[in-house]
């Protein structure tokens, strides 16, 4: 819990994230090699941290030590590569969340996705909770555990068991968390939705009693109305239309403007696609969270040669030997060098079957819009993050049953919004011979899905949601909370193009930099006087015997990640005990 989890206090319409004590770094030494050198005429935030702490040698910092240490990510594997931890334990702490740079940073856990997903999540929390509290919705003060691994910590023996107050990336089908909204703001991830646009959004967009219909009415209104030579939008399309085009990266992007990229996938009809499901992904961990969950719940298989035909995306490759006429399928065979690298090797899967996959084996994903069909298959952690692209581009999606789904799948109905597949892939060649069959329920069901999810997914849907989980949580807490001693302010300084006037930036602030320029925005602890980048630095400038605010209280110990989860925090529902946790958590 303490890896992955941070325990949030929220009051005054401030959030503030408390540090853990006992904090120990995870500095460079020889395993990791020199720092690198700088690049151009001014010398990067992370070469200049790397000489502070190059001559500090911790026995735990290592790659060599790293698989040996109890609880890390994939058992008896390690990388500096995607995990350049700053810390020996809390990774959460030690994220730098100034940063929304595309490559991993130093103190990243999981490369760049657990940073990037918790510095949104924290963003979007922060905005919502202050428009509630400062329209009288939510007076009181709150606090909450937010987590912000990929894999649910109650999968199996992770950490603790049963349903959890506890807010997660996902919610656990078997034993319900709380899912909150993020992204990755990166193509061909998620920018779509990190594009807060004030352009094509009313004011009261951001209110909690906001028509979601109405508000996506106006959306569109603005939308048609809407023309100008700078998309705007991101940063690979903020210069001009022409520079989206080369990138290629207008259908992330939002650069609706932009004359090449208007017809939207409106430009290839339901009848020209192809009537094939399409998939290309890969595999970096060797396990899967979804064999036989419905059974026996979710918890950890690893792949090997006796199940790779039967379990998560190995399993397609198997169908696409068998039924090569029904799916367009490419797994690549590369992965994490020492652990998922050459598969077929790895895991024993005939040269045969490997062979008959489709080319490319990588495929972009204005590409895949050209078949009716896609699979959404399971990635990392029991689900997957590409949902809603394929249901927003009027794709029938064949889903395979996860026991992890994200915060806007609760509405979805199977065979209204999507067509249901087994965890095991059983019934994933009927469900295409289906969808082949009848093409107009098929096409249907996806117009349903771009309709639904167009609606869900707008920032006006997004916001609505995380207030109504505020306020529900809220209802549930029985003793308001006092500021914990350790609780260091979280904030985003946002300062929005002049055409952005009411609107909040997506551009992160660019290290090095002493003001944020306009249309960035620069998130960060605030700690002694000072902005620092993550709660690990921030908390070693925390003042000994720092007053609180006075408006919040007198301080008070901190509140322990597992007396919320042991049942002995004052929540309205009794949480399940906890078991005897594994180191590894």
């Amino acid at each position: 819990m303490q890896r992955h989890c941070l325990h949030l206090y929220l009051a005054n319409g401030q959030l503030y994230a408390v540090a853990p004590a006992d904090m120990a770094p995870c500095e460079r030494n020889h395993t990791q090699g020199p720092c690198p050198k700088p690049s151009g005429p001014s010398t990067p935030e992370d070469v200049l941290r790397c000489r502070e702490r190059a001559g500090l040698r911790s026995p735990r910092c290592g790659a060599d030590l790293r698989r040996k240490q109890p609880g890390v990510t994939i058992p008896g594997w390690w990388s500096d590569g995607p995990y350049p931890h700053d810390t020996e334990w809390h990774f959460a702490a030690a994220l730098n969340l100034s940063s929304c740079y595309g490559a991993a940073v130093h103190g990243d856990h999981n490369y760049v996705f657990t940073r990037l997903r918790l510095q949104s999540a924290l963003r979007f929390l922060r905005r919502a909770y202050g428009r509630l509290h400062e329209r009288g919705r939510l007076p009181a003060a709150l606090e909450l555990v937010l987590c912000a691994g990929e894999t649910p910590i109650n999968f199996g023996d992770y950490c603790v068991g049963g349903a959890q107050p506890v807010w997660s990336a996902t919610t656990n089908e078997a034993a319900p968390l709380l899912p909150y909204v993020h992204w990755v703001q990166l193509p061909p991830r998620d920018t779509d939705l990190s594009v807060w646009d004030p352009l094509r959004s009313r004011a009261d967009v951001w209110a909690g009693d906001t028509d979601i219909k109405l508000t996506r009415q106006a959306e569109e209104q603005a939308e048609q109305t809407r023309r100008s030579s700078n998309c705007m939008h991101h940063a690979h399309c903020a210069d001009s239309c022409a520079a989206a085009q080369k990138a290629k990266v207008c259908g992330f992007c939002k650069c609706q403007a932009c004359s090449f990229c208007a017809a939207d996938d409106a430009a290839l009809p339901w009848s020209r696609r192809i009537g094939r499901a399409v998939f290309r992904g890969s595999l970096f961990r060797l396990s899967s969270y979804t064999a036989d969950w419905r059974l026996n719940g979710p918890r950890r298989t690893s792949y090997n040669a006796d199940n790779w035909g039967a379990i998560g995306r190995t399993a397609l490759v198997r169908l696409k030997a068998a039924h090569p006429e029904l799916f367009n399928i490419a797994l690549s065979g590369y992965g994490l060098g020492g652990h998922s690298d050459d598969l077929p090797r790895r895991l024993g899967i005939p040269a045969a079957a490997w062979a008959k996959q489709d080319t490319p084996a990588t495929m972009p994903f204005e590409e895949q819009l050209r078949f009716k069909y896609t699979i959404n298959a399971e990635g990392h952690g029991g689900w997957a993050d590409r949902l809603y692209k394929m249901m927003m581009h009027g794709q029938l999606v064949l889903s395979q049953d996860l026991p992890a789904k994200v915060w806007y799948e609760a509405p979805l109905r199977p065979w209204h919004d999507f067509v249901p597949v087994d965890a095991g892939w059983a019934n994933l060649t009927a469900a295409v011979e289906w969808a082949r069959a009848h093409d107009d329920e098929a096409r249907r069901i996806a117009a349903s899905a771009k309709a639904h999810t167009r609606e869900w997914l707008s920032a006006g849907a997004m916001f609505r949601y995380t207030e109504e989980l505020l306020l529900g949580y809220a209802r549930l807490q029985k003793v308001v909370p006092k500021r914990p001693p350790r609780a260091i302010r979280f904030e985003c300084d946002e300062r929005p193009h002049d055409s952005q006037a009411s609107g909040v930036p997506h551009v992160c602030w660019s290290s090095g930099q002493g003001v944020i320029a306009r249309g960035e925005t620069r998130c960060f602890f605030e700690s002694g006087g000072r902005r620092h980048n993550s709660l690990y630095r921030a908390s070693l400038a925390l003042a000994q015997g720092d007053e609180p605010d006075a408006a919040t209280g007198a301080a008070q110990p901190p509140l322990r990640l597992r007396e919320v989860l042991s049942g002995r925090a004052t929540f309205g529902a009794k949480a399940a005990r906890v078991k005897r946790a594994p180191e590894r958590s």
